[in-house]
């Protein structure tokens, strides 16, 4: 029997008799094999993307099939020809430069979206947004709340209206504006202590939270939140 991959070795296996001991090595080399192929092909469906600007990547969102926006180290990315060519908008507010970094992004059209991150230096937790693709942006919430450096790490949206970030501190904030304004919810309606990493819609009423050994649950868009810990993971 002869096994080949389609860019690897071949292996050739004697048919005429079967045992036990040679169909286990037979299944072995199988596996292997199927392995190294998968291997193969799932490197060759990843290229590094040439032409990007050398700044720290946090993050990145499809808006459409060509343009694509990524959060970076002082600005914003932006390409709109499918990644042929990127263009760095780094981050003013009033005009002035901001400092920091943008980990995480959503636009809702080609010209208005939010952002978060490590901002102001860390002093403030900040939810920025922009309605000329990211020329300038507002500063649409901020606080001082917590110690350390403060920082909002992640946003998600179910909906052109409605969405959720997440931060340090046990941060929750939420906005049903598009990001005009957001509300932080109080330390004591949402289980357990420590920072927030992640957000994640399923659908319009169920949202997931992770951090500070923490998975958070809300049945009910965010409103309400259940918790379940687990000792010993920094999730």
């Amino acid at each position: 029997m002869l096994i080949q991959t389609q860019t690897g070795p071949s292996f050739y296996l004697p048919c005429e008799k079967s045992t036990p001991n040679m169909r286990g090595i037979r299944r072995s080399i199988l596996l292997l094999t199927t392995l190294m192929a998968l291997a193969i092909s799932a490197k060759a469906q990843w290229q590094i993307q040439t032409g990007v600007p050398e700044l720290d990547l946090y993050s990145i969102e499809p808006y459409s099939a060509s343009v694509v926006n990524g959060g970076a180290l002082l600005g914003l990315l932006r390409t709109t020809d499918s990644g042929a060519s990127w263009d760095t908008t780094y981050i003013t507010v009033f005009g002035a430069p901001f400092p920091g970094a943008l980990y995480d992004i959503h636009f809702f059209s080609s010209q208005v979206g939010v952002a978060t991150g490590l901002l102001s230096l860390g002093s403030q937790h900040v939810m920025l947004r922009t309605t000329n693709a990211g020329t300038s942006w507002t500063v649409a919430y901020y606080d001082q709340i917590g110690g350390g450096i403060l920082a909002v790490h992640d946003l998600d949206f179910i909906n052109a209206a409605n969405g959720i970030a997440v931060g340090t501190d046990n941060t929750l904030l939420r906005t049903s504006d598009a990001g005009l304004t957001w509300t932080r919810a109080a330390n004591s309606s949402i289980p357990g202590s420590g920072h927030l990493y992640g957000v994640q819609y399923s659908d319009a009423n169920i949202c997931h939270v992770v951090g500070g050994n923490r998975i958070l649950r809300s049945v009910n868009g965010g409103a309400n939140w259940l918790g379940q810990t687990f000792t010993g993971m920094d999730l």
